[in-house]
């Protein structure tokens, strides 16, 4: 049973496996001496004109872990600093899926836009909480950014602000407030409209396995978004939690930075719980807690028109080969249209279909790429 403590944590309801979920597929292990660092990449994106510039010559449809290493490279010979994300803070609401949902859709807007916009996390909460202190499922909230998607912060408030000699103070709403459905404007429509059209993949896996699927997804979908079971009095304001002896709360997080820390693996989320958590709303998740199995249902946002990787032609795939290691993985012939549509979603591929919606096998023609 959850022990509700609105005090220090969220409530997460866990949820079943949808044998429906479209899969997130990594293809070679994952550099973590390069690794990934979300702030990095938004602070390069800052000081670029457009989206097109920062996504270089290969364009979005290229994206992928060469053109990131390009990014580290030039942020470091010009000394590019991070954008810092602004912390959330959640009070005593367990709306903690729909701020960690909140966090990835604004860092997809400010890529995309160049712009960074606080994301409501309410208008995500109201809608799929599953009553007052409860919490929600994650798969919820994803679909209501793709089939809905999400107002602002300025149209959605979330925080009661408060001039003072000091300057602004924000409170954040209670739980009663959150779940307050905001009056549906024109306004509100226009801008959910925009803020959608992205599709979403789960990150099947458990223990330290995990850790490289979750890592691969963060750098391809420029972030994840998952869950994890904690306990209070456990270390879980500190910078690294301590895994729970018993679960007694489950909490959703957003995941943007992987890297080796004293030669051990690191995944980092930044926290809802504002600035006093971990350092600046980051905390660091090492093996142990992947091993004890308190990390779960990751999801990853994935931009239906980025094909990821340079597939001439836009063909299936066939082989996958990574030139840096013997592995071979072969892809075609698929066996189901479940599978052909898993794979060819991963890559941004077009799935070949007739008037009627059917697989036109014939067209599934092959393809080679490989992965330096």
């Amino acid at each position: 049973m959850l022990e509700k403590d609105l005090g220090k944590s969220s409530i997460l309801s866990k949820q079943m496996e949808d044998k429906r979920d479209r899969a997130f597929a990594s293809v070679a292990p994952f550099d973590w001496e390069l690794g990934f660092d979300i702030e990095l990449l938004l602070g390069y994106r800052a000081i670029c004109k457009d989206e097109a510039e920062f996504f270089g010559i290969r364009g979005r449809e290229g994206w992928g872990v060469d053109r990131y290493r390009e990014i580290v490279d030039e942020v470091k010979k010009k000394n590019i600093p991070p954008f810092k994300i602004p912390v959330k803070n959640q009070g005593i609401s367990s709306s903690c899926v729909g701020q960690a949902l909140s966090y990835y859709l604004e860092i997809l807007n400010f890529i995309e836009t160049g712009e960074y916009k606080k994301i409501s996390a309410r208008d995500i909460y109201a809608y799929i909480s599953l009553g007052e202190g409860v919490g929600a499922y994650l798969r919820d909230g994803l679909k209501l950014t793709c089939n809905r998607g999400v107002g602002t912060e300025e149209l959605v408030p979330c925080y009661h602000e408060f001039e003072t000699d000091h300057g602004i103070v924000r409170n954040p709403y209670s739980e009663k407030e959150y779940l307050e459905k905001p009056e549906e404007t024109d306004e509100l429509k226009e801008v959910r409209s925009i803020l959608k059209s992205k599709e979403y993949k789960s990150v099947k896996g458990f223990g330290p396995e995990l850790m490289d699927k979750m890592a691969w997804a963060m750098l391809m979908g420029l972030g994840v978004f998952f869950a994890v079971d904690g306990e209070n009095g456990r270390g879980w304001t500190s910078e690294y939690p301590q895994i729970p002896l018993e679960v007694a709360w489950s909490h959703a997080l957003f995941g943007g930075k992987a890297f080796l820390e004293n030669n051990k693996k690191t995944i980092s989320p930044i926290n809802s719980w504002g600035n006093s958590c971990g350092v600046e709303g980051w905390q660091k998740l090492q093996s142990d807690y992947f091993a004890g199995y308190f990390v779960y249902s990751p999801w990853t946002l994935i931009d239906l028109n980025n094909n990821w990787n340079d597939m001439s032609n836009n063909q299936n795939v066939k082989i996958i080969k990574d030139e840096n290691s013997p592995a071979v993985g072969v892809w075609l012939p698929f066996l189901s249209p479940e599978a052909m549509e898993s794979v060819c979603l991963n890559f941004g591929i077009e799935v070949p279909k007739n008037e009627k919606g059917e697989i036109e096998w014939d067209k599934a023609i092959q393809g080679t790429l490989k992965l330096k």
